[in-house]
């Protein structure tokens, strides 16, 4: 059984994390620019869902139980307070890397 398409328009009438279970990187980009956030097109689909999941929590979009879901690799930092391999490749330090999303 297929999963089911996503439409912004849906998610947009009525806000569910569970409408975001499944969705691909072009949706994850749509739900940003719709919501006018600031996310890099560039970035790894799991960052971008992270991204997108917080803001649309500040937003109040989102229930804050939605962070529960979020995906540990795109946290800034790993459980033992070490930077990502995201902000290692990069040369940033994790205030650096949350500027960047500001400035994007």
């Amino acid at each position: 059984m297929a999963s089911p398409i996503f439409s912004l328009e849906q998610f947009v009438e009525k806000p569910s994390f569970d409408q975001l279970s499944a969705i691909r990187k072009v949706d994850w980009q749509a739900i940003a620019q719709y919501y006018e956030l600031p996310v890099s097109l560039y970035t790894s689909k799991e960052i971008l869902k992270n991204t997108v999941v917080e803001k649309l929590v500040e937003l109040r979009v989102l229930p804050e139980q939605a962070i529960q879901a979020l995906t540990p690799a795109g946290l800034s930092s790993t459980p033992t307070g070490k930077q990502s391999p995201q902000h290692l490749k990069l040369g940033i330090g994790t205030s650096d890397a949350e500027k960047l999303f500001e400035l994007e």
